[in-house]
């Protein structure tokens, strides 16, 4: 599971949270899904790295508000033939 993963905006486009993703997926294990919760603003991210969406819900933040956000996943890298 991915748990946060933000770049600072004015760093964007710059392919920092691409590498950082990438990172990520090859310390993960390859036998296993990827799940994320990502902000709706962040869901073309995801889509372009090659999760899908599995449909909207609401992300429980630690200060006691709830933001929409959308559940993704990507198949494990064994399971893609990479």
């Amino acid at each position: 599971e991915v748990d946060a993963l933000f770049v600072e905006p004015d760093r964007s486009g710059q392919g920092i949270g691409r590498r950082l993703l990438e990172r990520l997926e090859a310390l993960s294990d390859p036998q296993r899904d990827l799940r994320l919760s990502a902000s709706l603003n962040a869901v073309p991210f995801y889509l372009h790295a090659g999760f899908s969406a599995d449909g909207e819900a609401l992300y429980p933040h630690p200060s006691g508000i709830a933001l929409a956000c959308m559940q993704m996943h990507k198949r494990g890298r064994s399971q893609r033939g990479d």
